[in-house]
């Protein structure tokens, strides 16, 4: 049972990120409440902080659905991400801390590229190193508003990375731009190094939805 509004929040938002709801699939709340085991004046208030936020969509009367996976939506998100993280970068190199991005290097130099490690835990190292690139813009609301970008394409990024490994060089070369203090290669380096990912969108969503169907497929065999 989940004993907390952050909790319930927590466990939904994770569903929504991974497309526990299928895409445009209605959300039963009377059955989400009983398998969650929480009230349903919590669940709503969590469905709908995650509709305002862009998790999930919601309807007048109709109630709450799975976010659609659409192209220009995932592509207005990658420029939105691209824009956030040259302008993070190019105030990283005006107020970061030589100690602070030699911190960043050393958290790139832990975690190596690695043939081993899972996917998921790769776009994890992958989504921190990102989050702590945007902290050195030491803006707060910026940083903020990139993990939440993050977390909405997450699952595209996801579906990407099967099979495209971590940019680990890309990423060192980032740190080494920072710590030179070449503001503008560094932004014109992070938006190649995001933009790569364009003209593959509508590739990632048919793997995607092919993922979501097959997946959920698969679990509903498993519950007979």
């Amino acid at each position: 049972m989940l004993t907390t509004a952050a909790k319930l929040y927590d466990k939904l938002k994770e569903m929504a990120v991974s497309y526990h709801f299928r895409p445009g699939e209605r959300i039963n709340e009377v059955e989400l409440a009983a398998q969650l085991r929480v009230s349903r004046t919590p669940l709503r208030e969590a469905l709908n902080r995650l509709s305002t936020e862009g998790f999930l969509t919601t309807t007048a009367n109709k109630g709450f659905f799975g976010r659609e996976l659409e192209a220009n939506v995932l592509y207005d998100l990658y420029e939105l991400r691209a824009f956030l993280e040259q302008a993070a970068v190019r105030l990283a190199c005006k107020r970061a801390s030589d100690q602070e991005i030699a911190a960043l290097r050393a958290f790139l130099l832990e975690h190596d590229e690695n043939d081993d490690v899972l996917a998921g835990e790769m776009l994890k190292i992958d989504e921190e190193f990102h989050i702590r690139l945007a902290g050195l813009s030491q803006n707060e609301e910026l940083v903020k508003t990139v993990r939440s970008v993050s977390e909405r394409i997450r699952f595209a990024r996801w579906i990407d990375w099967q099979s495209r490994r971590m940019s680990h060089g890309q990423h060192l070369q980032i740190v080494t731009l920072l710590g030179e203090r070449k503001e503008d290669e560094c932004a014109a380096f992070v938006l190649a190094h995001i933009q790569k990912h364009f003209d593959q969108i509508r590739e990632i969503i048919r793997g995607a939805v092919t993922e979501i169907y097959t997946r959920n497929s698969e679990n509903r065999r498993k519950s007979r």
